[in-house]
């Protein structure tokens, strides 16, 4: 019985170092340039600036289509290298950016103008489907992290093996013996 949960926890382990596809890397979104509006990805292994070029066609099409749909007031807000994480592989050659994933550190800066004043920033604590310029068709919440989630590491142990649900739903008909209790 140890054996089997040890076993398991041993491939929870493993399942959860492999959460993130190997060749993934993390940037960090700037603005750079002489106006400070061209865009850049900050290596965060080698912090060195790099113009950001997304490859359309090896990019995930949600995760592309969700940023660009992102309105500008939130991407210069925190346009930092710390505020917005980019996560892809980069062509060495190209230098281009398949885009797999990104997401938001809440809370984040949002600058809003309303006509005839000068642009304020305000502090907000999550994403809303209002803050895309098109319908969202994904959940937005996965777009976001808090500082406390963007800290911590990418897996957790869980405080007791209650917590952890590693049989699956045991009462679903059609589930095998060893769901539904078996020798466990």
């Amino acid at each position: 019985m140890r054996i089997i949960r040890l076993t398991l926890a041993g491939l929870l382990v493993l399942v959860c170092a492999a959460c993130e596809p190997e060749g993934d890397r993390k940037f960090g979104y700037l603005l750079g340039g002489p106006k400070e509006t061209e865009p850049y990805l900050l290596d965060t292994v080698t912090e060195r600036p790099v113009p950001l070029l997304l490859d359309e066609e090896a990019s995930d099409p949600e995760a592309l289509q969700s940023f660009r749909a992102l309105k500008k007031g939130i991407l210069y807000g925190n346009a930092d290298g710390e505020g917005i994480y980019l996560f892809g592989e980069r062509d060495p050659e190209t230098g281009r950016l398949a885009l797999h994933h990104w997401y938001i550190v809440t809370p984040f800066i949002e600058w809003r103008s309303a006509p005839g004043s000068r642009s304020r920033a305000h502090s907000r604590t999550q994403l809303t489907p209002d803050d895309f310029a098109v319908e969202p068709y994904w959940d937005v919440r996965a777009h976001q992290k808090t500082k406390q989630e963007e800290d911590a590491p990418s897996w957790h142990r869980p405080e007791s093996w209650e917590d952890m649900d590693i049989r699956g739903d045991r009462d679903a008909p059609g589930s095998p013996w060893w769901r539904r209790g078996g020798p466990f």
